[in-house]
């Protein structure tokens, strides 16, 4: 199989607080050894524990936006690089 190479961005995802809307949802380093592993936060400002399956803030990968004109937009898929 070949290469194939795509452009991709990387975002921080954090989880706001859901009881106080001001605060960041921050792991406690623990981790509960169930099926499937979950991971104990608490809020960064009124300290609410909350349990998630991922940890928190997080980077996510997501494909880069084209800023090209629809007509090249369609042409712009990723192709892969020739051959050295």
């Amino acid at each position: 199989m070949s290469e194939h190479v795509t452009e991709m961005t990387a975002h921080r995802v954090n989880y706001v607080c859901d009881s106080c809307g001001e605060g960041f949802m921050r792991p406690t380093n623990a981790v509960l050894m169930s099926d499937p592993p979950q991971y104990p936060h608490r809020c960064s400002s009124c300290d609410t524990p909350k349990t998630f399956r991922v940890l928190y803030p997080r980077i996510e990968y997501r494909p880069a936006k084209c800023e090209a004109t629809n007509d090249q937009a369609s042409s712009q898929e990723a192709k892969p690089y020739p051959p050295r």
